[in-house]
This record gives C-alpha cells, sequence and structure tokens, in this order.
C-alpha cells in the first residue's frame, strides 16, 4: 500500500477506509475471542473434516477475489467515495463472518473419544488460520492509524512517498497435513470421490498457501 511517508496526511480515500475497517477488526477479535455455544458430537466426523476442508478452499479463493476487486481495488482510486469504500469494506467484513462462522462451528463441537483427534487437528488448523487473519487486520489497521511509524518499520521512513504491501499470507500449520492423513485414512470406501476429494487438496490449497493478497495505501503527492 502507497503510504505517504512525510508529513502529509492520508488521501481522504484512505481515511475512509480506516474509520471504516477499524470496527471491523474489533468485531473479528471479539468474536474469536467468545465461546460459542456447545453441540453434541457430530455424527460422522470425516464427513465434517470433509465439509469443513472444501469450505476452507472455497473461503480462500473468495477472500482473494473480495479484496482484489473490491477493497484493493477502490482504496487506491481518487475518485472513490465514502459509499462505494464502505460496501467494499462490507464486501471484506461478509468473508471474514463465514471464516468465523465455520471456525464457530467448529468450536461448538464436543466431540467422543474416537472422534478427538479429528476435531483437535481441524481446531488447530482452524485457530491457525484465524490467528493469521487477524494478524492482517491488526496490521492493517496500524499501518492506516500511523502510516509514518509504518514507513519506519520497514525502512522506507524520510521518501516522500513510500510502498507498503500489507498482504495477507496464509501459511499451512504442521497439523494440514496431518489432518488431511487422518482423513484419508477414515475415508469410507463408498465415499470414492469424498476421498479423491481429499487427495487433491492433500496441501489444502490456497487456504493454507501463501496467498499475496495487498492493496495501496496512498494520496496524491
Amino acid at each position: 500500500m502507497t503510504v505517504i511517508a512525510d508529513e502529509s496526511p492520508l488521501s481522504p480515500q484512505l481515511i475512509a477506509v480506516r474509520d471504516a475497517i477499524g470496527p471491523v477488526v474489533r468485531r473479528f477479535r471479539a468474536r474469536t475471542d467468545a465461546v460459542p455455544r456447545q453441540a453434541d458430537p457430530v455424527h460422522d466426523m470425516f464427513d465434517f473434516v470433509s465439509h469443513h476442508l472444501q469450505a476452507l478452499e472455497d473461503w480462500a479463493t473468495d477472500i482473494a477475489d473480495e479484496i482484489g476487486e473490491g477493497l484493493g481495488r477502490i482504496a487506491p482510486e481518487p475518485d472513490a467515495t465514502d459509499e462505494e469504500i464502505r460496501f467494499a469494506v462490507y464486501g471484506l467484513e461478509r468473508r471474514l463472518h463465514r471464516l468465523l462462522r465455520d471456525f464457530d462451528n467448529v468450536r461448538s463441537v464436543n466431540p467422543n473419544r474416537t472422534q478427538q483427534r479429528g476435531w483437535d487437528l481441524l481446531m488447530r488448523v482452524y485457530q491457525h488460520l484465524v490467528d493469521q487473519v487477524q494478524g492482517w487486520l491488526d496490521e492493517l489497521l496500524a499501518c492506516l492509524n500511523n502510516p509514518l511509524a509504518a514507513a519506519e518499520r520497514r525502512g522506507v521512513a524520510g521518501r516522500k512517498t513510500a510502498e507498503i504491501q500489507v498482504a495477507l499470507s496464509l501459511e499451512p500449520p504442521a497439523e494440514a497435513k496431518a489432518l488431511v492423513q487422518w482423513a484419508i485414512q477414515r475415508a469410507p470406501r463408498s465415499k470414492g470421490a469424498a476421498r479423491s476429494s481429499i487427495l487433491r487438496n492433500a496441501l489444502v490449497t490456497g487456504v493454507l498457501g501463501a496467498i499475496g493478497i495487498g492493496f495501496l495505501f496512498g494520496g496524491d503527492e
């Protein structure tokens, strides 16, 4: 993101982004800190894990599109209106809400003894992903709140303008492959298609791989 690395204020568009994104970041953290209501053990943990692996893959595609075509495209435009920026931030929050909804679905499960290992691995994968998203949101807001400090941290202070990339980069936790292997070993023979789907997603492509997504903070010189 392009940050004015001197005394110049942020562009009006980025001030609007800052004002709109702050509550989103706070709501995201509050939701992850809240404890969801406990539910009964799931009937079929294999189906449950398979569903969530697919949901995570779909979410990665959607969040990448949302940032690239939404806020990432709108924020640098000098003619972007406050309404357009608020709409783009709303689109981002909807995708974040979907991730947290699925995370709550996993957190609410009270697994029985035979389900515990699969549930533990899935929980760790989700927690790792949510923590990375929270870190990205925190960094994004910190750059908007204090672009000069952000430029200083990145060693580009003192320039008239500087570009800072605030990228959402998701790295797989150690549990990702273990979770996939757990699911493959338990795939019923009658569910060959589901087994093939898990094998295709053995690296949880797109969700727990690195995706570099950034947009530019900036204003006119």
